[in-house]
C-alpha cells in the first residue's frame, strides 16, 4: 500500500516539474525571439504636399552692353531701376560720368594743340611748291595712307585665315574670308596704283627741304585728326552717359552697375526681358524623391497670408546637374506679391502636391529597409518547428522604390498578399525568427 503511495507521489511530482520545464522554457524562448510589428501592405496612389524655396527667374533675358566706350570705364552716380522693375523704352535706368573725365578730356586737348601747333609752325615757313613739288607732295600723302591700309587689309586676312585653320585660300571660301581677301585685294590695287604715281612724281628734283616739310605737315596732320577724333569721341560718350536709357521695353532681370561703383564696360550694364514674357518662380528640387511634371498643383503663400493656386509648368536640368521646377506666375499672383521686385527680393516658399499617376504597393519608411539601390523589407513566413510548434521567420525580399512622400515609401513590387515585418525590438536578419507584437 505504501509503495503505491510513494508511486503517485511521484507521478505528481515528475509532472509538476515537467510543467515547470515547459514554462520556462516557453518563457525563455518568449525572451529570446525578436518582436516585431506585421503589417498587410495598401495599394494606392502616393500623394504629398512638399514645401520647396524658389526664386524669381526671366527667360529670354538679353544682356546689354554701352557701346563705343573705347577702353574707358564708367563711375556710376545713380540707379533708377531694380531687379524686377518693368520699363519703357527711353526710360532713364541709370545715370554716369566717365572715369577721370576732366583729366582725360584735358590730355587729349594738350595732344591736339601740339600738333596743331606744329602744323601752324609749318605753316609760317611760307614754303611755296612748284607744280612738281605739289605733285610730289600729292604723291607722298596717297602712298604713305595706301601703305597703311595695305598692311591693315593683309593683316586681317591672315587672321580670318588662321582662325579658319588655313594655310592658303580655298577653292570656295567662307563669307567672312572671301569679304577680307576682297579688301586686300582693294587694297594691294590702291596701293599700287599710289606706288605708280609716286614713281611718276620722283621724276623730278625734289629737294630735302620740300621733303622733310611734306612729311612732317602729313604726320602732324594725322596726330590733329587723330587727337580731334578722340575729343568728339570722349564729349559724345560723357554726353550719353549722363542718362542711360532703356533700348526696349521689358523687365530688368540683373544689374551690372551699382551706385558708387565703377563699371568696365567688358561686363552687361543691365539684362532685359522682353515685355509680355512673363517670369516664373524657379524651385531646387533638392533631394526629394518625387518626380516633378508639368501640370502639378502649386501654390504661393501671398503677403497677406493666404494661398495663390498655380501649377508647375515645366523642369529642367541646370549645366551643374541639379534638377528644379518652374512655378506659373500670372499678373494677378505678381500683384498679390507686391510686385516683381518685392519677389526678386528674397526666397519664395511654393507648395506642390505630389500625386502619383498610378497605383503601387505604399509602405511604411520604417519597413523599408537599405540604401540607394539596396532596398529591401523583411516578409513574414509562417512554419513549424522541429518539435511541431508553429513560428514565424522573415525572409530578406528585394524592392524598388518609386517615390517618398514623407513616412510613406511606394515600392514597384506587389505586396499586397504578403505580411511584413517592421519596428523590431533589437535586430533581425534574413531568416530570423520572430514574434508579433501582442497588445
Amino acid at each position: 500500500m505504501k509503495s503505491k503511495k510513494f508511486a503517485v507521489r511521484g507521478m505528481i511530482v515528475l509532472a509538476c516539474v515537467v510543467a515547470l520545464c515547459m514554462f520556462f522554457s516557453g518563457t525563455v524562448r518568449t525572451i529570446a525571439t525578436a518582436k516585431v510589428k506585421i503589417l498587410s501592405p495598401r495599394t494606392g496612389k502616393l500623394s504629398q504636399s512638399v514645401t520647396l524655396t524658389g526664386q524669381l527667374r526671366f527667360p529670354k533675358s538679353q544682356g546689354v552692353k554701352i557701346e563705343n566706350m573705347d577702353g574707358y570705364t564708367l563711375d556710376i552716380k545713380s540707379v533708377a531701376v531694380e531687379v524686377g522693375s518693368e520699363v519703357k523704352a527711353g526710360a532713364t535706368l541709370f545715370t554716369a560720368s566717365v572715369t577721370d573725365y576732366d583729366k582725360t578730356l584735358a590730355s587729349l586737348r594738350a595732344e591736339y594743340d601740339g600738333a596743331d601747333g606744329q602744323i601752324q609752325a609749318l605753316e609760317r615757313k611760307n614754303v611755296s611748291l612748284r607744280r612738281s613739288e605739289a605733285a610730289w607732295a600729292e604723291a607722298y600723302v596717297e602712298i604713305t595712307d595706301a601703305t597703311e591700309d595695305l598692311g591693315d587689309a593683309k593683316f586681317a586676312w591672315g587672321a580670318q585665315m588662321r582662325l579658319e585653320g588655313l594655310t592658303e585660300m580655298p577653292g570656295e571660301p567662307s563669307e567672312a574670308l572671301s569679304e577680307a581677301w576682297q579688301r586686300y585685294e582693294e587694297k594691294k590695287a590702291a596701293y599700287e596704283q599710289a606706288q605708280e604715281k609716286m614713281a611718276q612724281a620722283e621724276r623730278f628734283t625734289i629737294s630735302d627741304e620740300v621733303r622733310s616739310y611734306v612729311a612732317d605737315m602729313k604726320k602732324y596732320q594725322d596726330q590733329r585728326e587723330s587727337a580731334q577724333e578722340k575729343v568728339v569721341s570722349l564729349m559724345v560718350l560723357q554726353k550719353q552717359v549722363e542718362k542711360v536709357c532703356a533700348q526696349d521695353a521689358g523687365y530688368i532681370t540683373k544689374l551690372g552697375v551699382e551706385a558708387g561703383k565703377t563699371y568696365d564696360p567688358v561686363n552687361e550694364a543691365y539684362f532685359l526681358c522682353e515685355k509680355g514674357a512673363l517670369p516664373v518662380i524657379r524651385c531646387a528640387v533638392g533631394d526629394t524623391s518625387l518626380t516633378m511634371s508639368k501640370g502639378m498643383n502649386a501654390s504661393i503663400t501671398s503677403r497677406y497670408g493666404y494661398d495663390l493656386d498655380t501649377e508647375t509648368i515645366g523642369v529642367g536640368v541646370t549645366q551643374d546637374g541639379a534638377k528644379y521646377v518652374d512655378v506659373e506666375l500670372d499678373k494677378d499672383i505678381i500683384e498679390e506679391m507686391g510686385g516683381l521686385v518685392s519677389l526678386a527680393k528674397g526666397d519664395v516658399s511654393v507648395k506642390i502636391e505630389y500625386k502619383a499617376p498610378q497605383s503601387t504597393t505604399l509602405l511604411p519608411a520604417a519597413a523599408v529597409r537599405g540604401g540607394g539601390d539596396d532596398r529591401y523589407v523583411y516578409v513574414v513566413q509562417s512554419g513549424t518547428s522541429a518539435f511541431g510548434e508553429a513560428r514565424l521567420t522573415v525572409s530578406k525580399t528585394p524592392v524598388k522604390v518609386i517615390a517618398q512622400a514623407g513616412d510613406l515609401i511606394s515600392v514597384e513590387e506587389d505586396l499586397s498578399w504578403q505580411r511584413v515585418a517592421y519596428m523590431e525590438d533589437r535586430a533581425i536578419s534574413d531568416g530570423s525568427v520572430v514574434m508579433e507584437y501582442t497588445e
